[in-house]
């Protein structure tokens, strides 16, 4: 049986690769220009440490970022160092931010409705890695739920391929993390960022976008002027931030 949904933590997952250092970030500008820098020590603090300060929500499609990184074998290296290099990475696109809840979107929950093997090994990590990093207040959880119905924990978020059985694939990822968007930015609660390579989060962004342009982000390893929906994203205004590491093909 799962845990309650307290020791789970109300999480979303992501998948992200390993961070460069120092971590930099593209805006998306007319001309695909325009380059803001963050190294992982002074220049990370954009506001001083003075305790207040606004939210943010950091969405993260864990394989995706986790699967093209060095650590990827290696949850707990990994997932430390995500903790640890976000928020600086974050706050490029949103400054004031001084607390970052971190969901990681992942498959977590199989169809009996037990954890799966990710899940087991990162649910004991992350309770450890709360704490303040770079001036910022992190709480990291794995999403196994929408954030606006924490007592409903979705099954079969990873299932075994039916043509291979050895094999799992996860599933509704990317609508759990497009509606978590959409539901905190129509609440106005925080500022939202996405984080992936993946398109299919697309139609999620756009939607969101158009709830408050100033309170959503776009992060991605991808170049700014790579995708083939982009001009069309920065013609609705949407801000797109290229962040260190091997984009996905």
């Amino acid at each position: 049986m799962l845990p309650s949904h307290a020791a789970v933590a109300s999480g979303a997952a992501w998948r992200i690769a390993q961070w460069g250092a120092p971590i930099a970030a593209s805006l998306l500008s007319d001309r695909f220009a325009g380059v803001a820098e963050c190294a992982d020590s002074e220049r990370c603090r954009v506001m001083p440490d003075s305790g207040c300060g606004e939210r943010g929500l950091a969405l993260v499609d864990y394989d995706n970022m986790r699967l093209d990184s060095p650590q990827r074998d290696d949850h707990e290296l990994f997932v430390r160092q995500l903790v640890d290099r976000l928020p600086c990475a974050f706050r490029v696109a949103f400054p004031d931010v001084r607390e970052l809840d971190i969901r990681l979107y992942g498959g977590w929950v199989d169809e009996l409705g037990h954890f799966g093997p990710y899940a087991l090994r990162l649910l004991p990590i992350l309770p450890r890695l709360r704490g303040r990093r770079d001036g910022v207040i992190v709480r990291p959880s794995l999403a196994t739920t929408l954030a606006r119905f924490p007592d409903f924990v979705l099954q079969g978020t990873v299932r075994r391929r039916k043509c291979d059985p050895k094999r799992m694939q996860q599933k509704m990822v990317d609508g759990m993390m497009g509606f978590d968007a959409v539901f905190a930015l129509g609440d106005n609660a925080t500022r939202v960022g996405v984080i992936t390579d993946d398109d299919d989060v697309i139609p999620a962004t756009l939607a969101a976008n158009a709830i408050d342009r100033s309170m959503f982000a776009w992060l991605r390893r991808r170049a700014p002027s790579s995708g083939l929906n982009d001009r069309g994203l920065h013609s609705r205004g949407m801000r797109v931030y290229q962040i260190p590491g091997k984009a996905r093909p």
